[in-house]
């Protein structure tokens, strides 16, 4: 919040410069990822388990709505204006949201009548502190180490890791597709990510219908080819009425696949390292992405334009097979598990049948 408004005083005084802007851009980018590791362990302590895809859904929903429809639409608006506009405007926005955040994880006594508690409180059970002598570099090595033991884990990291690359060929070349293979002009290139936008709400809103059918792991797999096939589909066709359905199929099943990841991350992450563990697969997912935008522009600059969509699309197909259905075994392999030690115990038998 002090940063964009800080942004905006900069703009509106015409003070702001390029160093300016980068560090702004650092700085945001560094908070966003603190916000995004506290609230992978916040949700679970609000919804039980079973409705955490539910949640996850309402807040992609809400937050892709915001990003790709709402905001845009202000803020042109807002600049039409005037410069600053829309970064103050933005400002704001992070300022009511932290008042709502104060109010909505305020403790239990603040909220009741009278500071007495309601049956609808509750208190959020936070990691344990910092003990002196321990450094950010070794919790850095224990968010990894979890997450290099824990299988489970390890395959999701590697599938959405694996994703992120395959799609990040592709979209990090979207404009020089939608210009030189689809020959759209500027208005028709925002008519196509307007489509991809819907696709992404759409997804995330029917990913609890998704998953309750199929399960969280054949959601994953299940999106994943889905999504290489829209991108195989982009990698071959010159015309623009099949590109936006193939985009549209794609964005669809980013937004399921996005609900169901998050979901079974925060199942799987202990909530002592939930924060670390989350903050080491960010690492390892954006930076996958990062690569493959400098692999994507080599690919346009050697093969064409539809290289890498047809590249991304091929890999994508064998991470979802393969390391998907791994995925798939580790966790029915882990559900039967438990079902084992539950058949266990009988209970049903009397205590005077046991003592005999």
């Amino acid at each position: 919040m002090c940063v964009i408004f800080a942004m905006a005083a900069a703009i509106a005084t015409h003070q702001l410069d390029l160093a300016m802007l980068y560090a702004a851009a650092f700085l945001v980018s560094a908070m966003e990822t603190l916000f995004d590791s506290a609230t992978m362990a916040v949700v679970p302590q609000l919804v039980p388990e079973a409705q955490l895809v539910h949640a996850n859904s309402r807040l992609q929903v809400a937050q892709l709505s915001g990003e790709q429809f709402i905001g845009p639409a202000l803020g042109g608006i807002l600049f039409a204006m005037a410069a600053s506009l829309p970064v103050l405007a933005d400002g704001f926005s992070f300022a009511v949201s932290a008042a709502l955040l104060a109010v909505a994880l305020r403790p239990a006594w603040h909220r009741g009548r009278h500071r007495r508690s309601r049956r609808d409180d509750f208190a959020l059970v936070e990691p344990s502190q910092r003990t002196a002598g321990t450094s950010l570099a070794r919790e850095v090595r224990e968010g990894l180490a979890w997450l290099v033991r824990d299988g489970r884990l390890r395959l999701v990291c590697a599938l959405i890791a694996g994703f992120a690359f395959a799609q990040g060929l592709g979209l990090a070349v979207l404009v020089i597709y939608c210009t030189r293979a689809l020959h759209l002009s500027g208005s028709g290139f925002g008519v196509f990510i307007a489509i991809a936008a819907i696709g992404d709400v759409a997804g995330a809103w029917a990913a609890p219908r998704v998953t309750t059918r199929l399960g969280t792991g054949r959601t994953l797999r299940l999106s994943g080819m889905i999504g290489a096939a829209a991108f195989l589909c982009l990698g071959v066709t010159s015309s623009v009425v099949v590109a936006v359905i193939a985009l549209g199929v794609e964005s669809f099943a980013f937004g399921v696949g996005l609900v169901a990841s998050i979901a079974l991350r925060q199942q799987l992450m202990p909530l002592e390292l939930a924060g670390r563990i989350s903050s080491a697969m960010r690492s390892i997912i954006f930076g996958s992405a990062a690569v493959a935008t400098l692999v994507g522009g080599a690919l346009v600059a050697l093969v064409g334009p539809h290289a890498p969509f047809a590249f991304g699309g091929a890999l994508q197909m064998i991470a979802a097979i393969v390391i998907g259905g791994a995925l798939i075994r580790r966790l029915a392999a882990d559900e039967r598990q438990v079902v084992d030690l539950r058949e266990r115990i009988d209970l049903t038998e009397s205590p005077a049948a046991a003592e005999a």
